[in-house]
């Protein structure tokens, strides 16, 4: 949302300029002489009202730049390991997953398709053991795995690229 508002800002702010310019060649009414707006933003010299917009976001189709969007699984994942402690035991662990996409218009087939995401992201938690769970390399590895999978599900369903990211916003095991 912020940056559609500095996009409209900053299409408000040129437009504004563009007039100024219309105007102050005989196009219409006087233009003023301060360049208050201008200056205000840091703008450059008259005649160059494009110079700050470099640091935008680009423009999508429609006219609208991409905004990233979060969609968080809910409820937390909670399953078993592959195999048993030393102990004999066996092992569990609970997850809280966000799925970071590229254009948040994709949100919503995220929920269409939220029971085989789930499953992709249980099957590749499943197959892991409590040494690969524990270790701090083995829970990155454990992430990356799951976003690829999903990455690649999701691409399959829709015919383009939604996942970022896949961010695990907790993580205990046992």
């Amino acid at each position: 949302m912020l940056r559609e508002l500095r996009w409209m800002l900053a299409a408000l702010l040129a437009a504004l300029l563009l007039s100024s310019a219309a105007m102050a060649a005989g196009h219409g009414e006087e233009a003023p002489a301060e360049g208050g707006e201008e200056s205000a933003e840091g703008g450059g010299e008259e005649g160059a009202p494009g110079d700050d917009m470099g640091d935008l976001p680009s423009v999508g189709p429609g006219g609208i730049a991409p905004e990233i969007g979060y969609y968080n699984m809910t409820p937390d994942f909670i399953t078993n390991l592959a195999g048993t402690s030393e102990a004999g035991k066996f092992n569990y662990i609970r997850i809280k997953v966000a799925i970071m996409v590229l254009d948040d218009k994709d949100l919503p087939a995220l929920g269409r398709y939220d029971a085989l995401i789930r499953d992709e992201i249980l099957n590749v938690i499943s197959s892991k053991n409590i040494a690969t769970a524990s270790s701090a390399s083995g829970r990155e590895s454990l992430r990356a795995e799951c976003r690829d999978h999903v990455a690649l599900l999701l691409e399959d369903r829709l015919g383009h690229t939604v996942v970022q990211d896949l961010l695990f916003l907790s993580y205990m095991y046992m």
